[in-house]
């Protein structure tokens, strides 16, 4: 697949890109996967020189919660790749025990 390796890998490197607690429900209007996004556009384009489709791929990665569809590839890439990840780790228990684990042993510290 022809793709921007660079933008794609900064787009997702930066789509999670939010500065917030996303379990604070009070002060969000929207649910966080429809406001993250904008936060994390938001955010990374105040610290890095952004090209648009870097942008589309932060934007749009939350698709179709988004409503727009990606643009390009590499944010199709970056969409799919976010939600393949995500049904991993809710299916996953060795994930769970594995994360449980480790916040115990730094608990231990």
């Amino acid at each position: 697949m022809k793709c921007d390796i660079d933008e794609l890998v900064t787009g997702a490197l930066l789509h999670d890109y939010y500065f917030y607690d996303w379990r604070d429900i009070e002060n969000h209007k929207k649910c966080h996967a429809q406001v993250h996004p904008e936060a994390a556009c938001f955010n990374a384009s105040m610290d890095f020189d952004l090209t648009d489709k870097e942008k589309d791929i932060i934007e749009k990665h939350m698709y179709p919660l988004t409503k727009v569809p990606p643009l390009y590839r590499e944010s199709a890439v970056v969409c799919l790749v976010d939600k393949f990840c995500a049904l991993y780790e809710f299916f996953s228990r060795k994930t769970y025990r594995t994360m449980k684990r480790r916040m115990r042993d730094c608990a231990a510290m």
